[in-house]
């Protein structure tokens, strides 16, 4: 399974495939003790790896049969982006190419360049893997000063203590 990440104007290309459906989506968060937490399956696990590792949001648009399309809305580049598990795989987008191939050899020849020229860097690679939900104390102090306990006073106290021995 690939998720694929690109602009919106590479998504509206995307789109007139044939095979194309249109993922309407649901709500990533819930309020659970007056605060937002994220709810998670399996299938938003990418959405949530994304968000930490490039602190940007996802949204899913679309699939055909399990490949996942995604939009950044700051992605500015004409770019296309697989991901397989936690590995990124960059593509140039060609809409010349786009439209002497069709929308669907146009992705087919992505995931063959990937399985075949890169094989052995797909083998080491491991599940998606979330970073801890705890958010950071300095965040929490800095973001909503009104919701901060004597834990994440402690918590803040104690990480800086650590930052000092580490100089």
């Amino acid at each position: 399974m690939y998720n694929i990440v690109s602009n919106q104007h590479i998504n509206n290309e995307i789109k007139k495939s044939n095979y194309y459906k249109t993922v309407l989506g649901k709500s990533l968060s819930v309020k659970k003790n007056g605060r937002r937490q994220f709810r998670l399956d399996e299938e938003e696990k990418f959405i949530k790896f994304y968000m930490d590792e490039y602190r940007s949001v996802l949204h899913r648009l679309g699939k055909i049969g399990r490949l996942n399309f995604f939009v950044d809305h700051y992605l500015k580049e004409d770019l296309i982006i697989f991901f397989y598990k936690e590995k990124d795989f960059v593509f140039e987008h060609s809409p010349a190419l786009l439209r002497s191939l069709g929308i669907n050899s146009y992705l087919s020849s992505f995931i063959e360049k990937i399985e075949t020229e890169y094989k052995d860097e797909m083998e080491g690679v491991g599940d998606i893997k979330l970073k801890d939900d705890e958010e950071d104390p300095k965040e929490k102090i800095a973001s909503n000063p009104g919701s901060v306990t004597y834990e994440d006073i402690k918590k803040y106290y104690k990480n800086k203590g650590k930052n000092l021995k580490g100089k």
